[in-house]
């Protein structure tokens, strides 16, 4: 499942996110299934009852992606 935030939701739903300059892409996609990533996305490590999204953060990084939360 993707997601498509930009850098207003972001920073209105993170309320300590920095933006650094213009950097944010005009949309980025975000997704949960690091099996369906694919290299620019970021990678959101959900934690649940049957999966823990962080043992997955090293896979993510070696498909590319431009960030992790």
């Amino acid at each position: 499942m993707l997601m498509r935030f930009d850098e207003h939701f972001l920073q209105g739903a993170l309320s300590r996110v920095s933006l650094l300059g213009n950097t944010f892409p005009q949309e980025a996609l975000f997704g949960v299934d690091s099996r369906t990533l694919k290299k620019g996305e970021i990678f959101v490590a959900l934690e649940g009852e049957q999966f823990e999204g962080h043992n997955a953060i090293e896979d993510a990084l070696k498909k590319g992606v431009s960030g992790v939360f």
